[in-house]
């Protein structure tokens, strides 16, 4: 893959399932990403399946991870992924003691069990999250730990390169993402978020068959922006649920049809992110609830 000539980077779009580039952008400034997109899908409005990739400079990444507006505007949303997922995998009292001393836990055996599950934590995120994973300060101790102690001879590191090498395969519809755990637990939580979107934008855009590709996307948007708190499980994949709106406006115009149920909208927004079919997605999301062991 070239390297991308702008000082932060470029903005790529390829056909689904294809190696083959369509078109790029420069990000002329950290904040040039929504506009970039928004410049490269004028361009190319014929192209009804794109898969976007955003490159960045990595002979700058660490003037990029240091910059003020991207620990403003991501840090706060890594924060609230990470405190989800160790809610989902530690108990209540060893979340408390995270909650407390950070890294800095002072009983052994309760360290390792959140070291332990902060290493899982960022290798899932470096799949659903991508690099920016890194700007999280916790993260980001983590993995420079893992250097220091070199306690598995780099075995971390590696993994962690094989879950970034994944991500770009994913991207491009050449492998699988992971269901579990964040899809399985969620998969209820956004067939209700949908139900919840389909109502009330049918309500505030009576006319939604007449209204452009645009002015419906903008439509969905602005009403998840506008209410947070009914929509927290698609704003936690806020990037790829506009992804796939861009993507598939045809999907959300059926479910404001009534011809698509929310739960099929779920599959095909799952299947989008994931790669995976819809009725697949299911069956293995209904086998990992159906064990009553393993905590969610």
């Amino acid at each position: 893959m070239a390297k991308p000539a702008s000082e932060y980077g470029e903005v790529r779009i390829y056909r689904r399932n294809s190696d083959h580039e369509i078109d790029r952008e420069a990000l002329r400034d950290p904040e040039d990403y929504k506009p970039a997109l928004s410049r490269l899908l004028s361009r190319n409005s014929s192209v009804t399946d794109p898969v976007v990739e955003v490159v960045p400079n990595w002979t700058n990444v660490t003037q990029f991870l240091n910059v003020e507006w991207q620990r403003k505007l991501v840090v706060s949303d890594l924060q609230l992924y990470l405190t989800e997922e160790l809610n989902s995998s530690l108990s209540p009292s060893d979340c408390e003691l995270f909650e407390k001393h950070g890294l800095a836990i002072p009983d052994e055996p309760s360290r390792q069990r959140i070291y332990n599950a902060i290493d899982d934590i960022i290798l899932q995120g470096a799949i659903e999250q991508g690099p920016k994973i890194l700007l999280l300060p916790t993260v980001f101790q983590r993995v420079s730990d893992w250097v220091l102690a070199d306690e598995d001879n780099g075995e971390r590191w590696k993994e962690l390169g094989k879950c970034f090498a994944l991500l770009a395969r994913v991207v491009r519809g050449k492998a699988r993402a992971p269901l579990y755990p964040w899809w399985v637990r969620s998969r209820r939580a956004i067939i209700e978020e949908v139900q919840a979107l389909k109502k009330q934008l049918r309500a505030e855009q009576p006319k939604h068959s007449g209204l452009s590709k645009r002015a419906l996307l903008h439509a969905a948007l602005n009403t998840i922006e506008e209410n947070h708190s009914r929509f927290p499980k698609i704003l936690r994949i806020g990037v790829p649920f506009q992804g796939f709106l861009e993507s598939e406006i045809g999907v959300l115009r059926r479910l404001l049809q009534g011809t698509l149920t929310p739960a099929d909208f779920a599959g095909q927004l799952i299947q989008w992110a994931t790669n995976y079919k819809p009725e697949s997605s299911r069956q293995i999301i209904s086998h990992y609830l159906a064990k009553p062991k393993r905590k969610l």
